[in-house]
């Protein structure tokens, strides 16, 4: 029996937190695995009732960047379940790998960074080069993470893979009421927290232009806000006239392939990203998608199966909200396209195969 921890910091909806709940869920259903999930500071979030009964949640509460009490206990719990390894999500390696000196446990790191990279430095809004030393192997989510990683934290080229986001949508039985959106409508959606880098007002600012040449529409947005000026900013933007009948912030949605399977046309307006969870479950509910040229993305999406365009250009993104609602033909196109693209590039089966071969690398297992 291989015994897994995952640890990450939140339970909030975000696609590091889904793909640590993900992975987690999944080890739990084999006979081979004994799944922990570790969550460093939240004690609860929307992604807890996701969470698969076979997975052990040990919750650390931690109160400041450096809690020695915090860290007595994860030491304590690790020895308890005698840990074989540890695979830390984002910025949740430090605890960890500040333990691994004393312990008898593989550290996985997995690189979840969405943000803009300095390319001059490398810099994180979190440290990492101290501790590179401590990670039995690391897994960047895009080719732009594993270059840095090992251009910057000098992490050897044998010891980093990429494997990109997959989703694995598992019922756990606790599940929201579904949501039944208008039928008489042209349905868009976007799939985002309410972070600046997801760049809501260039969306909504497109979308009312959208309005004046097509009033039959509607605009879903699923996510979680976050209590912050930018949140204010956008429900006050929801809220003017020009948008209150035509926007719908449904916050946290248990289960958001239900919402998007019943939506035309999906929207990724950020500024910066990765490879983006979102734009996955996209192609998975088969959904025509227009989206900032930003990240990875562009190494998926070309012309023949979604719309690219550059960031904060409103004019742009109206413009090609308006083709998808004229051209009917050719959104159920882009749609079909992206959803064989994504079979085919994101089988969650394949990814999470080269995830169990990571385990069985770093213990020596043939």
């Amino acid at each position: 029996m291989i015994v897994v921890a995952n640890i990450i910091d939140t339970l909030d909806l975000g696609g590091t937190e889904n793909m640590a709940v993900n992975i987690a869920n999944t080890l739990a259903q084999s006979e081979d695995y004994e799944s922990h999930l570790v969550v460093t500071r939240a004690t609860e979030g929307p992604l807890l009732e996701r969470i698969a009964p076979g997975v052990k949640v040990f919750l650390l509460r931690k109160k400041k960047s450096i809690d020695f009490k915090a860290l007595r206990n994860l030491f304590s719990y690790l020895k308890e379940h005698q840990v074989n390894i540890v695979h830390a999500h984002a910025n949740s390696h430090i605890y960890p790998a500040i333990l691994k000196k004393a312990m008898n446990f593989k550290l996985i790191w997995h690189d979840h960074y969405g943000l803009k990279i300095n390319y001059e430095t490398g810099k994180r809004s979190y440290p990492v080069s101290p501790f590179v030393k401590s990670f039995d192997y690391t897994i960047a989510v895009n080719e732009e993470l594993l270059k840095t990683d090992i251009q910057f934290f000098k992490i050897y080229p044998s010891k980093i893979t990429y494997i990109p986001n997959f989703s694995i949508r598992q019922r756990t039985g606790h599940h929201q009421p579904p949501v039944v959106l208008k039928e008489d409508a042209v349905k868009f959606v976007s799939l985002a927290n309410f972070r600046e880098q997801k760049d809501h007002f260039t969306l909504l600012n497109a979308f009312a232009k959208v309005i004046d040449k097509h009033p039959n529409v509607h605009l879903y947005l699923i996510g979680m806000g976050e209590k912050n000026a930018y949140q204010e900013k956008v429900e006050i933007q929801i809220a003017s006239a020009r948008l209150k009948d035509h926007v719908t912030w449904l916050g946290v949605v248990d289960q958001p392939m239900d919402i998007l399977k019943q939506c035309d046309i999906a929207v990724i307006s950020s500024t910066s990203e990765g490879l983006p969870l979102a734009l996955i479950e996209y192609g998975q509910a088969r959904l025509a998608v227009i989206t900032t040229n930003v990240g990875q993305i562009p190494q998926y999406i070309d012309d023949k199966n979604g719309i690219l365009l550059q960031p904060k250009d409103t004019d742009a993104l109206a413009a090609k909200m308006n083709l998808l609602i004229e051209d009917q033909t050719l959104r159920k196109t882009l749609a079909d396209n992206w959803h064989i693209e994504v079979k085919n590039s994101f089988d969650a089966d394949i990814l999470f195969s080269r995830i169990l071969d990571i385990y069985n690398k770093v213990l020596n297992i043939k």
